[in-house]
């Protein structure tokens, strides 16, 4: 069983007086004409009920004009072409349709509906016609949307409106997948107010697939855990999310504020994900990936990197986690920040503001790093040097002239100054040796801009 939803593009066509008419005619299918996109699943696919007001009720501006004026409505859909192009709708009619499909018909109460059956692409060009008893036209199109659809279980998103029904979904099971199947850009709101809720404590599987959630804004005052994830539990993981240009803030004291999630809990794991260009601030416990991770049970935080950012908090404010409570045989690993500022006043460092009884492998950060005590360029306050026999920090590079330490407190072995005869390859060659070759970590850094300049992290296997 395959379900889905819709909404509507801001595209849109006014017709001009049809031929016959004695006076202007504006047919045109709006936005807010959309007035019910509830799903209603059929046998093998949903179907969108539209129903469309304006071409009935007051969008006729014509003299003596009436519903009786009008004798047949019809309705045609055609999805979008290769690349997102709608240029060959002629070889895309018939059995080309993709399984999309429309059905008209007028009602009692002077409305028109349409029911949508959705097909295998995202978007689809909406045409409708209405012929008058004359026998002219008035015709207009715009394009319509899948949101999401849901398959074995599993939401696959396409939009904002599809992401907040996912969202909707964990209420009833904090387990239910989600994978993105296309970039998701949020709308504009004004200062101060949000355009997104974070979802309750997740424990299923939420894969990015690569793709880019932009402009997502939080401003949250009550609540303890802040991110676009309350936080990830149990086994839950999160993964190939690339999240930009968004402003995450939790105001409420003793919040855990993080880009991607505000807690990583117990068996949780955050994997190949990005933040860039955001702004994070809040007040104890504030990350660029994390606020707070407590990885016990092999959870990691891997290949995850934080650039042009500005991450803002009071206490344990860090470049990828504000703090680092982890347990034995958990790592931060393959981790990078760059080009970002993380300012705060007690304990910040640029990778974690201060970690206890875990482990950083292979992790770099050129971030500049600003705060009043227990501050350094890697780690702000290391309560623990050796765990098991591990050192906390392996193979750790930095380069700022923001900070002369890589440690702010403790033991600061393991942690590297990029300068010198310790060059970016260097550092690039001794990171990858660092990483895990158990197949645990298909990940190794490439330079790509030279061998005097940072590498970036790249998948490598599965």
């Amino acid at each position: 069983m395959t379900e889905g939803n819709g909404t509507c593009g801001k595209s849109k066509l006014t017709n001009p007086s049809p031929k016959g008419a004695n006076s202007r005619v504006t047919f045109a299918l709006f936005e807010d004409e959309i007035i019910d996109c509830i799903p209603t699943a059929s046998s093998a696919s949903l179907h969108m009920r539209l129903s469309i007001i304006g071409p009935l009720r007051g969008h006729i501006t014509t003299n003596d004009t009436t519903t009786d004026d009008y004798q047949a409505i019809v309705a045609q859909i055609t999805p979008e072409g290769e690349g997102g192009t709608f240029t060959d709708i002629a070889t895309r009619t018939g059995e080309g349709t993709g399984g999309w499909s429309v059905k008209a018909k007028f009602n009692s109460d002077n409305t028109a509906t349409l029911a949508i059956t959705a097909g295998a692409s995202i978007k689809a060009v909406l045409r409708v016609t209405l012929i008058r008893n004359d026998g002219s036209e008035l015709a207009a199109s715009r394009i319509v949307e899948q949101s999401y659809k849901v398959e074995n279980g599993t939401y696959i998103v396409y939009n904002a409106t599809g992401l907040r029904a996912w969202a909707e979904a964990l209420k009833d099971d904090p387990a239910t997948n989600c994978t993105l199947a296309a970039d998701i850009t949020f709308p504009d709101v004004a200062e101060g107010e949000s355009n997104w809720t974070h979802v309750v404590p997740y424990s299923g599987i939420f894969d990015g697939a690569g793709h880019t959630v932009s402009n997502v804004v939080v401003n949250d005052e009550t609540t303890i855990n802040v991110g676009f994830l309350y936080g990830i539990v149990n086994g839950g993981t999160i993964k190939n999310l690339n999240l930009a240009n968004a402003i995450i803030h939790g105001e409420k004291d003793g919040a855990a504020v993080g880009g991607i999630v505000g807690i990583v809990g117990s068996g949780a794991n955050v994997i190949a994900c990005s933040v860039s260009n955001c702004i994070i601030t809040g007040n104890n416990y504030v990350g660029g990936i994390a606020g707070y991770a407590s990885l016990d049970d092999d959870g990691c935080i891997t290949a995850c990197s934080v650039s042009n950012s500005a991450i803002t908090g009071d206490r344990f404010v860090g470049g990828i986690a504000g703090i680092a409570n982890q347990g034995d045989d958990v790592y931060i690993i393959a981790c990078s920040v760059s080009n970002s500022a993380i300012t705060g006043d007690d304990r910040v460092g640029g990778i974690v503001g201060r970690t206890n009884e875990g482990h950083i492998t292979a992790c770099y950060t050129t971030a500049d790093v600003y705060g009043s005590s227990y501050v350094g360029a890697f780690v702000g306050y290391n309560e623990s040097f050796v765990v098991n026999g591990e050192t906390i920090i392996t193979a750790g590079y930095w380069q700022t002239d923001s900070q002369e330490s890589a440690v702010g407190f403790g033991e600061s072995g393991g942690a590297t100054r990029v300068e010198g005869t310790v060059t970016w390859k260097t550092a690039t060659e001794e990171m990858n040796r660092a990483i895990p070759t158990d197949g645990s970590c298909p990940y190794r850094f490439v330079q790509k801009d030279g061998e005097n300049n940072p590498p970036v992290i790249e998948k490598t296997g599965e």
